[in-house]
Protein backbone atom coordinates (compact mmCIF):
# COMPACT_ATOMS: atom_id res chain seq x y z
CA UNK A 1 0.00 0.00 0.00
CA UNK A 2 0.85 3.28 -0.66
CA UNK A 3 2.24 5.62 2.47
CA UNK A 4 -0.93 7.10 4.33
CA UNK A 5 1.17 9.97 5.69
CA UNK A 6 2.51 10.86 2.02
CA UNK A 7 -0.61 10.56 0.55
CA UNK A 8 -1.84 13.06 3.63
CA UNK A 9 0.76 15.50 2.65
CA UNK A 10 -0.12 15.33 -1.01
CA UNK A 11 -3.84 15.52 -0.18
CA UNK A 12 -3.16 18.59 1.96
CA UNK A 13 -0.85 20.35 -0.89
CA UNK A 14 -4.30 19.00 -3.74
CA UNK A 15 -6.50 20.77 -1.26
CA UNK A 16 -4.70 23.86 -0.34
CA UNK A 17 -3.97 24.53 -3.82
CA UNK A 18 -7.77 24.02 -4.79
CA UNK A 19 -8.73 26.76 -2.47
CA UNK A 20 -5.41 28.60 -2.91
CA UNK A 21 -5.94 29.50 -6.31
CA UNK A 22 -9.60 30.01 -6.32
CA UNK A 23 -9.12 32.67 -3.13
CA UNK A 24 -5.89 34.34 -5.20
CA UNK A 25 -8.36 34.96 -8.05
CA UNK A 26 -11.21 36.09 -5.63
CA UNK A 27 -8.39 38.97 -4.48
CA UNK A 28 -8.02 39.91 -8.04
CA UNK A 29 -11.77 39.90 -8.93
CA UNK A 30 -12.97 41.33 -5.77
CA UNK A 31 -11.17 44.44 -6.64
CA UNK A 32 -12.02 44.17 -10.48
CA UNK A 33 -15.87 43.17 -10.26
CA UNK A 34 -16.39 44.61 -6.48
CA UNK A 35 -19.14 42.95 -4.56
CA UNK A 36 -22.17 43.12 -6.99
CA UNK A 37 -19.76 41.07 -9.67
CA UNK A 38 -18.50 38.88 -7.32
CA UNK A 39 -21.85 37.86 -6.31
CA UNK A 40 -23.46 37.85 -9.68
CA UNK A 41 -20.84 35.07 -10.74
CA UNK A 42 -21.77 33.25 -7.68
CA UNK A 43 -25.08 33.26 -7.51
CA UNK A 44 -25.02 32.40 -11.15
CA UNK A 45 -22.55 29.34 -9.97
CA UNK A 46 -24.89 27.90 -6.90
CA UNK A 47 -27.75 27.51 -9.36
CA UNK A 48 -25.14 25.49 -11.31
CA UNK A 49 -23.77 23.55 -8.83
CA UNK A 50 -27.57 21.56 -8.31
CA UNK A 51 -27.44 20.30 -11.52
CA UNK A 52 -23.37 19.45 -11.17
CA UNK A 53 -24.35 17.55 -8.11
CA UNK A 54 -27.14 15.71 -9.81
CA UNK A 55 -25.25 14.83 -12.59
CA UNK A 56 -22.59 13.22 -10.54
CA UNK A 57 -24.82 11.06 -9.08
CA UNK A 58 -22.90 10.41 -6.16
CA UNK A 59 -20.22 8.56 -8.13
CA UNK A 60 -17.08 10.47 -6.29
CA UNK A 61 -18.12 8.81 -3.05
CA UNK A 62 -19.25 5.30 -4.37
CA UNK A 63 -16.54 5.63 -7.23
CA UNK A 64 -14.01 6.19 -4.71
CA UNK A 65 -14.89 3.23 -2.33
CA UNK A 66 -15.89 1.08 -4.86
CA UNK A 67 -12.35 1.55 -6.53
CA UNK A 68 -10.30 1.29 -3.80
CA UNK A 69 -11.60 -2.22 -3.06
CA UNK A 70 -10.92 -3.72 -6.70
CA UNK A 71 -7.11 -1.91 -6.99
CA UNK A 72 -5.92 -5.88 -6.32
CA UNK A 73 -7.73 -7.01 -9.74
CA UNK A 74 -7.03 -5.15 -12.70
CA UNK A 75 -10.10 -7.06 -14.68
CA UNK A 76 -12.60 -6.31 -11.91
CA UNK A 77 -11.86 -2.46 -11.94
CA UNK A 78 -11.57 -2.10 -15.51
CA UNK A 79 -15.24 -3.51 -15.88
CA UNK A 80 -16.31 -1.27 -12.51
CA UNK A 81 -14.90 1.90 -14.08
CA UNK A 82 -16.56 1.03 -17.60
CA UNK A 83 -19.73 0.76 -15.68
CA UNK A 84 -19.63 3.76 -13.32
CA UNK A 85 -18.43 5.81 -16.59
CA UNK A 86 -21.70 4.91 -18.19
CA UNK A 87 -23.90 5.90 -15.54
CA UNK A 88 -21.69 8.93 -15.33
CA UNK A 89 -22.71 9.73 -18.76
CA UNK A 90 -26.52 8.79 -18.46
CA UNK A 91 -27.02 11.16 -15.26
CA UNK A 92 -25.08 13.48 -16.93
CA UNK A 93 -27.31 13.54 -19.88
CA UNK A 94 -30.26 14.35 -17.84
CA UNK A 95 -28.86 16.96 -15.86
CA UNK A 96 -27.95 18.74 -19.13
CA UNK A 97 -31.15 18.16 -20.83
CA UNK A 98 -33.18 19.46 -17.01
CA UNK A 99 -30.87 22.82 -17.69
CA UNK A 100 -31.25 23.41 -20.79
CA UNK A 101 -35.26 23.13 -20.11
CA UNK A 102 -34.42 25.74 -17.54
CA UNK A 103 -32.42 27.91 -19.32
CA UNK A 104 -34.78 28.24 -21.99
CA UNK A 105 -37.90 29.44 -19.11
CA UNK A 106 -36.24 31.46 -16.88
CA UNK A 107 -36.30 35.05 -17.68
CA UNK A 108 -33.33 36.19 -15.17
CA UNK A 109 -31.09 32.85 -16.90
CA UNK A 110 -32.10 34.82 -20.10
CA UNK A 111 -30.81 37.72 -19.43
CA UNK A 112 -27.54 36.91 -18.29
CA UNK A 113 -27.31 34.29 -20.79
CA UNK A 114 -23.67 34.71 -21.37
CA UNK A 115 -22.96 34.30 -17.64
CA UNK A 116 -25.34 30.95 -17.29
CA UNK A 117 -23.67 29.28 -20.62
CA UNK A 118 -20.22 29.82 -18.60
CA UNK A 119 -21.38 28.33 -15.30
CA UNK A 120 -23.17 25.69 -17.32
CA UNK A 121 -20.15 24.75 -18.87
CA UNK A 122 -19.47 22.48 -16.02
CA UNK A 123 -22.75 20.14 -16.84
CA UNK A 124 -21.38 19.15 -19.54
CA UNK A 125 -17.39 18.57 -18.42
CA UNK A 126 -19.01 16.32 -15.85
CA UNK A 127 -18.69 13.80 -18.49
CA UNK A 128 -15.07 13.39 -18.22
CA UNK A 129 -15.19 14.11 -14.47
CA UNK A 130 -13.11 10.69 -13.09
CA UNK A 131 -11.34 12.09 -10.09
CA UNK A 132 -13.10 9.19 -8.22
CA UNK A 133 -10.87 6.81 -9.78
CA UNK A 134 -7.58 9.02 -8.77
CA UNK A 135 -8.33 9.18 -4.96
CA UNK A 136 -9.18 5.30 -5.31
CA UNK A 137 -5.90 4.19 -6.30
CA UNK A 138 -4.39 6.86 -4.31
CA UNK A 139 -2.74 8.67 -6.84
CA UNK A 140 -2.38 11.82 -4.71
CA UNK A 141 1.10 12.48 -6.76
CA UNK A 142 -0.52 13.09 -9.93
CA UNK A 143 -3.62 14.84 -8.88
CA UNK A 144 -1.29 17.41 -7.14
CA UNK A 145 1.20 17.69 -10.33
CA UNK A 146 -1.79 17.95 -12.77
CA UNK A 147 -3.81 20.51 -10.40
CA UNK A 148 -0.94 22.73 -10.29
CA UNK A 149 -0.67 22.95 -13.79
CA UNK A 150 -3.90 23.77 -14.52
CA UNK A 151 -4.64 26.33 -11.91
CA UNK A 152 -1.06 28.41 -12.38
CA UNK A 153 -2.78 29.15 -16.59
CA UNK A 154 -6.40 29.64 -15.00
CA UNK A 155 -4.80 32.31 -12.92
CA UNK A 156 -2.46 34.27 -15.33
CA UNK A 157 -5.39 33.86 -17.91
CA UNK A 158 -7.67 35.96 -14.96
CA UNK A 159 -5.12 38.51 -14.58
CA UNK A 160 -4.52 39.03 -18.18
CA UNK A 161 -8.75 38.76 -19.83
CA UNK A 162 -10.12 40.13 -16.41
CA UNK A 163 -9.51 43.75 -16.60
CA UNK A 164 -12.45 46.14 -15.45
CA UNK A 165 -16.16 45.42 -13.53
CA UNK A 166 -17.54 44.00 -16.95
CA UNK A 167 -15.47 40.89 -17.49
CA UNK A 168 -17.48 38.79 -15.24
CA UNK A 169 -18.49 36.78 -17.78
CA UNK A 170 -14.92 35.64 -18.87
CA UNK A 171 -13.94 35.39 -15.20
CA UNK A 172 -17.09 32.24 -15.57
CA UNK A 173 -15.49 31.26 -18.27
CA UNK A 174 -12.17 30.90 -17.24
CA UNK A 175 -13.18 29.36 -13.95
CA UNK A 176 -15.09 26.39 -15.89
CA UNK A 177 -12.46 25.36 -18.21
CA UNK A 178 -10.13 25.38 -14.81
CA UNK A 179 -11.95 22.54 -13.74
CA UNK A 180 -12.47 21.15 -17.41
CA UNK A 181 -8.51 20.89 -18.12
CA UNK A 182 -8.27 18.82 -14.76
CA UNK A 183 -11.23 16.81 -16.16
CA UNK A 184 -10.08 15.95 -19.82
CA UNK A 185 -6.62 15.69 -18.53
CA UNK A 186 -7.86 12.92 -16.32
CA UNK A 187 -9.36 11.07 -19.01
CA UNK A 188 -5.74 10.95 -21.24
CA UNK A 189 -4.24 10.15 -18.55
CA UNK A 190 -5.94 7.08 -17.12
CA UNK A 191 -5.43 4.92 -19.90
CA UNK A 192 -2.21 4.40 -17.67
CA UNK A 193 -4.33 2.51 -14.94
CA UNK A 194 -7.30 1.06 -16.92
CA UNK A 195 -8.82 0.36 -20.28
CA UNK A 196 -12.69 0.34 -21.04
CA UNK A 197 -14.39 -3.21 -21.46
CA UNK A 198 -17.90 -3.82 -23.07
CA UNK A 199 -18.12 -7.20 -22.30
CA UNK A 200 -20.49 -8.60 -19.49
CA UNK A 201 -21.40 -5.04 -18.66
CA UNK A 202 -23.81 -4.87 -15.25
CA UNK A 203 -25.08 -1.46 -14.01
CA UNK A 204 -27.72 -3.18 -12.06
CA UNK A 205 -25.60 -3.63 -9.06
CA UNK A 206 -24.46 0.19 -8.48
CA UNK A 207 -27.69 1.97 -8.96
CA UNK A 208 -28.88 1.29 -5.63
CA UNK A 209 -26.09 2.36 -3.67
CA UNK A 210 -25.70 5.18 -5.69
CA UNK A 211 -29.24 6.71 -6.09
CA UNK A 212 -28.90 6.32 -1.89
CA UNK A 213 -25.45 8.39 -1.83
CA UNK A 214 -26.98 10.16 -4.72
CA UNK A 215 -30.06 11.59 -2.58
CA UNK A 216 -28.25 12.41 0.76
CA UNK A 217 -25.47 14.50 -1.39
CA UNK A 218 -28.32 16.12 -3.78
CA UNK A 219 -30.06 16.56 0.31
CA UNK A 220 -26.61 18.11 1.46
CA UNK A 221 -26.46 19.96 -1.27
CA UNK A 222 -29.30 21.83 -0.11
CA UNK A 223 -28.47 22.77 3.17
CA UNK A 224 -24.73 23.20 1.77
CA UNK A 225 -25.79 25.94 -1.03
CA UNK A 226 -28.88 26.97 -0.31
CA UNK A 227 -27.41 29.76 1.58
CA UNK A 228 -25.85 31.82 -1.15
CA UNK A 229 -29.08 30.59 -3.67
CA UNK A 230 -31.55 32.40 -0.87
CA UNK A 231 -29.24 35.11 -0.05
CA UNK A 232 -28.87 36.09 -3.51
CA UNK A 233 -32.69 36.16 -3.87
CA UNK A 234 -33.47 37.87 -0.50
CA UNK A 235 -31.08 39.93 -0.14
CA UNK A 236 -29.47 41.19 -3.18
CA UNK A 237 -26.07 40.76 -5.01
CA UNK A 238 -23.91 42.97 -2.83
CA UNK A 239 -24.52 41.25 0.68
CA UNK A 240 -23.64 37.50 -1.76
CA UNK A 241 -20.82 38.95 -2.51
CA UNK A 242 -19.86 39.99 0.69
CA UNK A 243 -20.77 36.56 2.06
CA UNK A 244 -19.10 34.57 -0.59
CA UNK A 245 -15.61 35.45 -0.31
CA UNK A 246 -15.79 35.57 3.41
CA UNK A 247 -17.02 31.97 3.09
CA UNK A 248 -14.08 30.99 0.59
CA UNK A 249 -11.42 31.99 3.27
CA UNK A 250 -13.79 29.55 5.58
CA UNK A 251 -14.03 26.64 3.01
CA UNK A 252 -9.78 27.34 2.53
CA UNK A 253 -9.00 26.73 6.46
CA UNK A 254 -11.79 23.67 6.88
CA UNK A 255 -10.17 22.08 3.79
CA UNK A 256 -6.50 22.68 5.30
CA UNK A 257 -7.62 20.80 8.50
CA UNK A 258 -9.85 18.04 6.77
CA UNK A 259 -6.85 17.03 4.21
CA UNK A 260 -4.91 15.82 6.83
CA UNK A 261 -8.01 12.91 7.23
CA UNK A 262 -9.77 12.97 3.93
CA UNK A 263 -6.92 10.47 2.49
CA UNK A 264 -8.09 8.01 5.22
CA UNK A 265 -11.01 6.98 3.48
CA UNK A 266 -9.91 3.98 0.93
CA UNK A 267 -7.71 3.11 3.52
CA UNK A 268 -10.78 2.86 6.28
CA UNK A 269 -13.07 1.03 3.85
CA UNK A 270 -10.26 -1.60 3.27
CA UNK A 271 -9.68 -2.15 6.98
CA UNK A 272 -13.91 -2.47 7.65
CA UNK A 273 -13.24 -5.06 5.36
CA UNK A 274 -10.19 -7.11 6.58
CA UNK A 275 -8.88 -5.58 9.77
CA UNK A 276 -10.81 -4.39 12.63
CA UNK A 277 -8.32 -3.41 15.26
CA UNK A 278 -6.61 -1.03 12.36
CA UNK A 279 -9.93 0.34 11.23
CA UNK A 280 -10.58 1.46 14.98
CA UNK A 281 -6.78 2.69 15.71
CA UNK A 282 -6.91 4.74 12.66
CA UNK A 283 -10.22 6.76 13.70
CA UNK A 284 -8.62 7.41 16.91
CA UNK A 285 -5.25 8.79 14.78
CA UNK A 286 -7.71 11.27 12.73
CA UNK A 287 -9.56 12.26 16.02
CA UNK A 288 -6.32 13.50 17.71
CA UNK A 289 -5.02 15.13 14.24
CA UNK A 290 -8.44 16.79 14.23
CA UNK A 291 -7.90 18.02 17.69
CA UNK A 292 -4.49 18.97 17.30
CA UNK A 293 -5.61 21.33 14.02
CA UNK A 294 -9.14 22.75 13.71
CA UNK A 295 -8.84 24.37 17.30
CA UNK A 296 -6.35 26.14 17.09
CA UNK A 297 -7.12 27.06 12.87
CA UNK A 298 -10.58 28.11 14.61
CA UNK A 299 -9.28 30.23 17.45
CA UNK A 300 -6.36 31.91 15.13
CA UNK A 301 -9.05 32.74 11.79
CA UNK A 302 -11.23 34.68 14.50
CA UNK A 303 -9.11 36.68 15.79
CA UNK A 304 -7.17 37.88 12.49
CA UNK A 305 -10.80 37.99 10.13
CA UNK A 306 -11.05 41.79 10.13
CA UNK A 307 -7.14 42.49 8.83
CA UNK A 308 -7.54 39.14 6.87
CA UNK A 309 -10.46 40.87 5.09
CA UNK A 310 -9.13 44.35 4.23
CA UNK A 311 -5.56 42.96 3.17
CA UNK A 312 -7.35 39.96 0.73
CA UNK A 313 -10.13 41.64 -0.65
CA UNK A 314 -10.04 45.45 0.18
CA UNK A 315 -11.92 48.17 2.40
CA UNK A 316 -15.62 46.94 0.44
CA UNK A 317 -15.21 43.84 1.71
CA UNK A 318 -15.10 44.69 5.36
CA UNK A 319 -18.55 43.50 6.31
CA UNK A 320 -17.47 39.92 5.44
CA UNK A 321 -14.96 39.48 8.49
CA UNK A 322 -18.55 39.65 10.99
CA UNK A 323 -19.29 36.45 8.92
CA UNK A 324 -16.15 34.67 9.67
CA UNK A 325 -16.33 34.66 12.93
CA UNK A 326 -19.82 33.53 12.70
CA UNK A 327 -18.59 31.13 10.29
CA UNK A 328 -15.34 29.86 12.58
CA UNK A 329 -17.26 27.54 14.24
CA UNK A 330 -17.86 25.31 11.07
CA UNK A 331 -13.85 24.59 11.22
CA UNK A 332 -14.53 22.15 14.00
CA UNK A 333 -18.25 20.75 13.60
CA UNK A 334 -17.15 20.07 9.64
CA UNK A 335 -13.76 18.82 10.18
CA UNK A 336 -14.64 16.13 13.08
CA UNK A 337 -18.02 15.51 10.86
CA UNK A 338 -15.50 14.53 7.87
CA UNK A 339 -14.12 12.23 9.33
CA UNK A 340 -16.30 10.27 11.91
CA UNK A 341 -20.04 11.35 10.19
CA UNK A 342 -19.07 11.62 6.12
CA UNK A 343 -16.29 8.92 5.93
CA UNK A 344 -17.48 6.21 8.45
CA UNK A 345 -21.28 6.28 7.24
CA UNK A 346 -19.43 5.90 3.50
CA UNK A 347 -16.55 3.14 4.33
CA UNK A 348 -19.02 0.74 6.43
CA UNK A 349 -21.86 0.98 3.84
CA UNK A 350 -24.16 2.92 5.81
CA UNK A 351 -24.78 5.87 3.56
CA UNK A 352 -28.43 5.70 3.97
CA UNK A 353 -28.23 7.21 7.23
CA UNK A 354 -26.63 10.38 5.32
CA UNK A 355 -30.66 10.96 3.65
CA UNK A 356 -32.01 11.66 7.13
CA UNK A 357 -29.54 13.84 8.34
CA UNK A 358 -29.54 15.73 5.17
CA UNK A 359 -33.41 16.10 5.39
CA UNK A 360 -33.14 17.70 8.78
CA UNK A 361 -30.40 19.97 7.76
CA UNK A 362 -32.24 21.14 4.36
CA UNK A 363 -35.08 21.87 5.90
CA UNK A 364 -33.90 23.58 9.15
CA UNK A 365 -31.39 25.41 7.18
CA UNK A 366 -34.27 26.57 4.87
CA UNK A 367 -36.35 27.42 7.65
CA UNK A 368 -33.44 29.55 9.35
CA UNK A 369 -32.24 31.14 6.07
CA UNK A 370 -35.94 32.34 5.39
CA UNK A 371 -36.01 33.94 9.12
CA UNK A 372 -32.61 35.49 9.29
CA UNK A 373 -31.90 36.38 6.07
CA UNK A 374 -34.04 39.03 5.51
CA UNK A 375 -33.02 40.45 8.88
CA UNK A 376 -29.04 40.31 9.36
CA UNK A 377 -28.19 39.34 5.53
CA UNK A 378 -25.14 37.19 5.46
CA UNK A 379 -24.38 36.63 9.05
CA UNK A 380 -28.18 35.64 9.07
CA UNK A 381 -27.09 32.63 6.58
CA UNK A 382 -24.04 31.93 8.55
CA UNK A 383 -25.84 31.34 11.31
CA UNK A 384 -28.43 28.77 9.22
CA UNK A 385 -25.14 27.43 7.77
CA UNK A 386 -24.42 26.63 11.67
CA UNK A 387 -27.38 25.11 12.69
CA UNK A 388 -27.84 22.83 9.87
CA UNK A 389 -24.41 21.54 9.97
CA UNK A 390 -24.60 20.75 13.67
CA UNK A 391 -27.90 19.08 13.05
CA UNK A 392 -26.65 16.94 10.07
CA UNK A 393 -23.22 15.88 11.99
CA UNK A 394 -25.02 15.40 14.92
CA UNK A 395 -27.52 12.89 13.56
CA UNK A 396 -24.69 10.97 12.21
CA UNK A 397 -22.59 10.64 15.27
CA UNK A 398 -25.08 9.33 17.33
CA UNK A 399 -26.01 6.63 14.64
CA UNK A 400 -21.92 5.74 14.51
CA UNK A 401 -21.44 5.35 17.75
CA UNK A 402 -23.69 2.86 17.75
CA UNK A 403 -22.41 1.04 14.88
CA UNK A 404 -18.31 1.64 15.23
CA UNK A 405 -16.03 2.13 18.01
CA UNK A 406 -14.81 5.91 17.88
CA UNK A 407 -12.44 6.49 20.15
CA UNK A 408 -11.21 10.18 21.18
CA UNK A 409 -7.69 10.62 22.85
CA UNK A 410 -9.06 12.87 25.83
CA UNK A 411 -5.29 14.25 26.91
CA UNK A 412 -4.55 15.69 23.24
CA UNK A 413 -8.18 17.21 22.78
CA UNK A 414 -8.24 18.70 26.21
CA UNK A 415 -4.60 20.10 25.51
CA UNK A 416 -5.12 21.35 22.05
CA UNK A 417 -8.06 23.35 23.37
CA UNK A 418 -6.03 25.00 25.90
CA UNK A 419 -3.07 25.65 23.64
CA UNK A 420 -5.59 27.34 21.46
CA UNK A 421 -7.41 29.13 24.19
CA UNK A 422 -3.94 30.80 24.97
CA UNK A 423 -2.68 31.25 21.71
CA UNK A 424 -5.90 33.23 20.96
CA UNK A 425 -4.85 35.71 23.82
CA UNK A 426 -1.82 36.36 22.58
CA UNK A 427 -3.63 36.98 19.07
CA UNK A 428 -5.77 39.40 20.81
CA UNK A 429 -2.88 41.12 22.56
CA UNK A 430 -0.37 41.41 20.01
CA UNK A 431 -3.23 42.39 17.30
CA UNK A 432 -3.63 45.79 19.09
CA UNK A 433 0.11 47.18 18.55
CA UNK A 434 -0.54 50.18 16.55
CA UNK A 435 1.62 49.63 13.05
CA UNK A 436 0.98 48.95 8.88
CA UNK A 437 -2.24 46.03 9.02
CA UNK A 438 -0.17 43.75 7.24
CA UNK A 439 3.07 43.59 9.55
CA UNK A 440 0.29 43.68 12.53
CA UNK A 441 -1.13 40.60 10.98
CA UNK A 442 2.24 38.96 9.88
CA UNK A 443 3.32 39.10 13.59
CA UNK A 444 -0.10 38.69 15.22
CA UNK A 445 0.32 35.11 12.85
CA UNK A 446 3.92 34.01 13.38
CA UNK A 447 3.65 34.70 16.96
CA UNK A 448 -0.22 32.82 17.34
CA UNK A 449 1.54 29.52 16.02
CA UNK A 450 4.08 30.34 18.01
CA UNK A 451 2.28 30.39 21.08
CA UNK A 452 0.27 27.02 20.38
CA UNK A 453 3.52 25.46 19.73
CA UNK A 454 4.89 26.03 22.90
CA UNK A 455 2.06 25.74 25.43
CA UNK A 456 1.42 22.27 23.84
CA UNK A 457 5.23 21.75 24.84
CA UNK A 458 4.40 22.74 28.13
CA UNK A 459 1.34 20.51 28.60
CA UNK A 460 3.45 17.99 26.62
CA UNK A 461 0.80 17.37 24.31
CA UNK A 462 1.65 13.16 22.50
CA UNK A 463 0.35 15.12 19.24
CA UNK A 464 3.06 17.50 18.80
CA UNK A 465 5.72 15.21 19.87
CA UNK A 466 4.10 12.80 17.34
CA UNK A 467 4.72 15.05 14.60
CA UNK A 468 7.96 15.98 15.44
CA UNK A 469 9.24 12.63 15.94
CA UNK A 470 7.78 11.65 12.39
CA UNK A 471 9.91 14.44 10.56
CA UNK A 472 12.70 13.58 12.60
CA UNK A 473 12.94 10.28 11.78
CA UNK A 474 12.10 11.69 7.67
CA UNK A 475 14.82 14.39 7.74
CA UNK A 476 17.18 11.36 9.39
CA UNK A 477 16.25 8.90 6.52
CA UNK A 478 17.20 11.16 3.88
CA UNK A 479 20.49 12.07 5.68
CA UNK A 480 21.40 8.16 5.12
CA UNK A 481 20.33 7.92 1.54
CA UNK A 482 22.52 11.18 0.75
Amino acid sequence: MKSLAKNSAFNAVYTILNLLFPLITSVYSARILLPEGVGRVAYAQSIVSYFVTFASLGLPNYGLREIAKAKDSYNKKCKLFTELLILNSISTSVSLVTYVILFSVNPYMKIQSHLFCACGLLIVLNYFNIDWFYQGEEEYVYIVCRSIVIKVLSVLAILILVRNQSDYVIYAWISSLALGGNYILNIIHSRKYVKLVFSDINLKPHIKPIVLMALGILLSSIYSKVDVTMLGAMSGERNTGLYTNGIKIVDMIISTSTAMTAVFMPRLSYYFENNNDEFVKLIKTGTSVLSFITFPLAFGLFMVAPKAVCILFGDAFIESATIIRILCVLIIIKGFGNLLCYQLTMCTGNEKERIPAALFGSISNVIMNALLIPIYAGAGAAVASIISEGIVNGYQLVKMRTIVDIQFDKSILYKSIMSSIFMGAVCFFIGRINTEMWISTVITVVSGIAAYIGMNLILKNEMLFEIMKTINEKILRRACEK
